[in-house]
């Protein structure tokens, strides 16, 4: 396309410029013979032109008479000849002829003498080469005399050479046409192919984000989607199976939260590269969302087989990862589903998967499920149950229940524990082990911790007395860093005093948030609010956390009280928790108390506050009296005392 386009190009600047020469050839030459004719003439006229006396002649003389013109011939170097026709026929020419010789008119030269005669102007009778290559220029020049036309002066003059000089300058001139015109077109074919290749490498780069993951290169859900469909034939048309495998990387949103972006990207990196090392060459690996990879696998003949090489991707890729000096260790968790026993579809096919890996998270991670219809039966309730959760939410259908707190020693009521309960149209009583963990899962559980922690703050501005609130906290709530704006916002709102509401958070919440978790907690206690660590010594249990975070409280687990009097190993467990708490000048309380037992034996190791049960179920609205074991156990101390 380029080539022919610049010989098309050359071409025409070559007529052009040949056009243009051959125009500014002839109006040179004619602007230099003006100049030799006008020279001649003057000096005829100076010379001779008051002893003649020419009259109109229809036709020239057929035996002219010759007058010679003294220093004629010096006028103009290639003048040719000069002829002058008076009408007696007198004939005056340069007393010296030169270059051939007089010339006569011809026929042909008849009608321009003519034309001249009677217009008493210049007539041109031909500029250009004549078949010898000689350049000559013939005029015809009125004389005239006493303000009459005196007569005509033919000449022929040589203009050969000046020819020569300016056809040279012309083919200088066309070859700087063509080169330049030749130059111009070929930066403007550069701009066009550059724009063409521009636009071609911003299609292609589209098209290949359109179907590729930016961070890892790695084909997208987009792409993943269609291989597997094509895959999916292939097995239906040979009778063989194809494996998903979807893979995520275990709590990634906590590195990402407390490590940052950039060491999350390199972490995904590496994982994608691990996981494709561990794949065969004909295995599909794409990365489908944040920090969720999958695998394609086709021509499943042996589920060991395919158990085997998704082992060697948990066994290579949950190793350490040094990162900028830092050891990491990220481990993975997998969910196979296998088509046609899974399903027979794209979307079956990946959903089931997820299935898998959502129970292989929720079983602790690092490990290994492969999709069975159980698992489907729970995923469905899940989301019936998030989707219920989204309706219900901010309802009547949601309440607040109170739990009671005392003091076994001065048998007061110390406070009252705030405890969410979900009544849905749908699905009955939903346990708080239900619907929590689901609120975290789908987003809902910042509106519901807030509608909750306001609606048990309203509440116990009511109460006779003032005695405190305690409400739980999730740990996902740490994660945005607003949660200490949330409770000044409500404490406000609702005037309860911050001295009166105590905040319970588990040991989950400073292992995944451990700066924004403090921050926090410090804001919160240095406006009056109280810090309890619940569930304590069933989690990530560190003593660190005890002197790092304002702790004010712990509280020890239901279930160490629920085996204090039956295991050894536990009631020594529970007795050191007392001892440190009092250590450290901390408040012990004893959750989940259901029998007179666990009483007498939190009572011999140290423990005082408790709450359960046995002193009072979850209610809607409370009240303060107090329950017989508390008056029992204060008639027991009166007795022994």
């Amino acid at each position: 396309m380029v080539l022919p386009a610049l010989c098309g190009l050359v071409i025409v600047l070559y007529v052009a410029g040949y056009i243009v020469g051959k125009f500014i050839d002839l109006r040179t030459l004619r602007l230099e013979a003006d100049t030799v004719v006008e020279a001649i003439q003057n000096y005829i006229e100076d010379h001779l032109g008051p002893d003649l006396t020419f009259k109109y002649a229809e036709h020239p003389p057929s035996n002219p008479r010759t007058i010679a013109i003294p220093g004629a011939n010096t006028l103009h170097a290639d003048l040719r000849s000069v002829l002058v026709l008076a009408p007696d026929g007198d004939v005056a020419v340069p007393s010296s002829p030169h270059r051939g010789g007089f010339d006569f008119l011809s026929h042909t030269d008849h009608g321009t003498f003519e034309r001249a005669v009677r217009s008493g102007t210049l007539q041109y009778l031909r500029v250009d080469p004549d078949q010898s290559g000689a350049f000559r220029t013939v005029f015809y020049v009125p004389v005239m005399s006493v303000g009459k036309l005196a007569g005509v002066i033919r000449m022929d003059i040589d203009q050969t050479r000046d020819a020569r000089l300016l056809q040279s300058a012309v083919w200088s001139r066309r070859i700087v046409y063509v080169t330049l015109g030749a130059l111009g077109l070929s930066i403007m074919i550069f701009v066009f192919w550059r724009f063409i290749r521009e636009r071609r490498f911003a299609e292609d780069e589209a098209r290949f984000l359109a179907m590729h993951d930016v961070l890892t290169g790695l084909p997208n859900r987009a792409q993943f989607k269609q291989r597997l469909n094509r895959a999916l034939e292939t097995a239906r048309r040979d009778g063989t199976s194809v494996a998903v495998i979807c893979i995520d990387v275990d709590n990634f949103k906590d590195i990402n939260d407390t490590l940052g972006h950039p060491i999350g990207d390199r972490i995904l990196k590496t994982t994608a590269e691990r996981i494709l090392a561990m794949s065969g060459p004909s295995s599909t690996v794409a990365r489908l969302s944040g920090d969720e990879f999958a695998v394609l696998i086709e021509g499943i003949s042996d589920v060991a087989a395919l158990r085997g090489t998704a082992q060697r991707m948990l066994r290579n890729t949950s190793i350490v990862n040094e990162i900028d000096g830092q050891e990491l260790v990220c481990s993975i968790s997998l969910g196979i589903s296998i088509a046609p026993a899974d399903g027979n579809d794209v979307d079956t096919l990946i959903k089931n998967a997820d299935v898998a890996l959502y129970r292989a998270k929720s079983e602790g991670r690092n490990t290994i499920r492969f999709f069975t219809a159980d698992m489907d039966r729970e995923f469905r309730r899940r989301r019936q149950t998030e989707d219920e959760l989204r309706r219900d939410l901010g309802t009547d259908r949601f309440k607040v229940y109170y739990q009671p707190q005392f003091d076994l020693r001065t048998g007061s009521l110390t406070g009252y524990e705030a405890l969410a309960r979900w009544t849905s149209p749908a699905l009955g009583p939903v346990s708080p082990e239900v619907f929590i963990p689901a609120a975290e899962a789908c987003g809902l559980i910042a509106p519901l911790s807030e509608w909750i922690l306001t609606k048990a703050c309203r509440t116990a501005t009511e109460w006779p007395e003032p005695v405190k609130l305690a409400v739980n906290l999730s740990a996902a709530q740490f994660r945005t860093g607003d949660v200490a704006d949330m409770i000044e916002r409500i404490l406000r709102w609702t005037a309860l005093p911050p001295d009166r509401l105590e905040i319970e958070i588990t040991e989950t919440a400073l292992l995944r948030n451990t700066e924004t978790a403090r921050s926090a907690l410090t804001r919160l206690r240095d406006i009056g609010v109280s810090i309890a660590l619940d569930d304590f010594g069933t989690g990530y249990s560190s003593l660190s956390y005890l002197s790092r975070f304002p702790i004010d409280k712990i509280k020890i687990d239901r279930s160490f009280v629920q085996q204090l009097t039956a295991d050894r190993n536990t009631s020594a467990i529970v007795q050191a928790i007392v001892g440190l708490g009092k250590a450290l000048d901390l408040e012990i309380i004893a959750e989940g108390v259901e029998t007179h037992d666990q009483v007498a034996q939190l009572r011999a190791i140290g423990c005082h506050r408790v709450q359960g049960y046995l002193f009072g179920r979850p209610q809607e609205t409370v009240g303060f009296p107090i329950p017989d074991v508390v008056r029992r156990q204060q008639a027991l101390d009166r007795a022994s005392a």
